[in-house]
């Protein structure tokens, strides 16, 4: 029971999300979550990446970021652990950090990508901000994905 209330269940999330998945892994990929094909075009184009999806987990105390890597060099720039990440709610404008577990670090992949890996980003939803069907947008710097529907 101690180790329940020292982030066992955080850490334990963390270790089965730390390795990311090849493309075409079952379960995990879905047709791109976007409000627009331009928006899908532009994320390729400009940074080398195309959303897999944007999901609710852990009995939607967090959102679940996926994204396949196209192009390595352009997707470099999401991979600096310098460069801060957030969630956006579209609706409220309300800003959901990615969380920093004691033993792992921060929930999001950092190193060298590789074409064709799916990685990913989780982002705190404690107070219950974004439920399913809602619009959100992730912010890596000067990336934005805009207009993502929660799964």
């Amino acid at each position: 029971m101690n180790l329940l209330r020292r982030g066992a269940p955080l850490l334990l999330l963390a270790a089965l999300l730390a390795l990311p998945q090849r493309a075409g892994a079952a379960g995990v990929a879905a047709p791109p979550s976007f409000s627009s094909a331009p928006a899908c075009d532009e994320l390729k184009e400009r940074w080398g990446i195309e959303v897999v999806r944007l999901f609710l987990t852990s009995h939607g105390h967090m959102v679940d970021f996926r994204y396949r890597v196209i192009d390595p060099v352009k997707a470099r720039p999401l991979f600096d652990p310098k460069v801060s990440a957030h969630l956006r709610d579209d609706a409220t404008g309300r800003k959901l950090a990615v969380p920093e577990a004691p033993k792992t670090g921060r929930l999001r992949n950092t190193g060298l990508p590789e074409q064709g890996r799916i990685y990913f980003i989780i982002f705190q939803n404690q107070a219950g901000l974004l439920e399913k069907g809602d619009r959100a947008s992730v912010v890596i710097g000067d990336f934005t994905a805009e207009g993502l529907l929660v799964q």
